[in-house]
C-alpha cells in the first residue's frame, strides 16, 4: 500500500509510520452499523485514530464567512453544528473504531484521536480549536449519565492543517484541491 494517500482536498504522506491503513474504505467489510474514522496510524508507542472533516467552506468562498455572527466569531448556528458534528460524527466513529480494534485485538497501544479540519485558519480566533478539542474530549469521557468506567482514547487533538503541520510534522500534509467532497 503506498504511503501517500488522498482524503477529500488533502493528500497525506504516512510512509514514516509502522503501519498506517484506511480504515473507513468503501467496499470494506465492517459490521452493520459501524461508522469508522478515515485513518488508522501505528507508531512504536501509540495508534492514531484520525477523521478529515471539512464542514464549512472556506472563508471567502462563501458569503456567510464574510459578515460576522454573534460574538463576532462565526455566522449564527455554526456553534450547534459543531456540538452537532461532536456528538453525531466525531464520537461515534472514533468509539466504533476503537471497538473493532478492540475485539480485533489490535488495541494494545494508547490511542490518540485526531481530527483534521479543513477550515483553514477560520477557528484561530479566540481559540476556538481548542474550545472544540475541549468539547470533544469531554464527549469522549462521558456520553451518557455516567462518565465511561474504560477510557478508551488517551487524548484528543483538533488541528487545521497549519497546526496539522507544527505538530505531526513527521506526517507531510498538502492540500491538493479544492474539492471539498468528504466522506461523512
Amino acid at each position: 500500500m503506498t504511503p501517500t494517500v488522498r482524503e477529500g482536498g488533502f493528500l497525506f504522506d504516512f510512509s514514516r509510520a509502522l503501519a498506517w491503513e484506511r480504515f473507513d474504505s468503501m467496499g470494506r467489510a465492517i459490521p452493520q452499523g459501524m461508522s469508522m474514522v478515515d485513518f488508522v496510524v501505528e507508531e512504536p508507542d501509540r495508534m492514531l485514530l484520525i477523521e478529515v472533516k471539512d464542514p464549512f467552506p472556506r472563508p471567502g468562498s462563501d458569503p456567510r464567512f464574510n459578515r460576522r455572527g454573534k460574538g463576532g466569531i462565526w455566522p449564527e448556528g455554526e456553534g450547534f453544528r459543531i456540538d452537532r458534528l461532536i456528538h453525531q460524527s466525531l464520537v461515534p466513529k472514533v468509539r466504533d473504531s476503537y471497538t473493532y480494534l478492540h475485539l480485533m485485538g489490535k488495541d494494545a497501544k494508547p490511542v490518540l484521536y485526531v481530527v483534521l479540519l479543513g477550515f483553514d485558519r477560520i477557528f484561530r480566533q479566540n481559540d476556538l480549536l481548542v474550545i472544540f478539542k475541549d468539547r470533544l474530549s469531554s464527549r469522549l469521557r462521558r456520553e451518557g449519565h455516567l462518565p465511561w468506567k474504560r477510557p478508551y482514547v488517551r487524548d484528543c487533538l483538533v488541528l487545521d492543517p497549519d497546526c496539522w503541520r507544527k505538530w505531526l510534522p513527521e506526517y507531510p500534509l498538502l492540500r491538493v484541491a479544492d474539492d471539498r467532497r468528504t466522506k461523512g
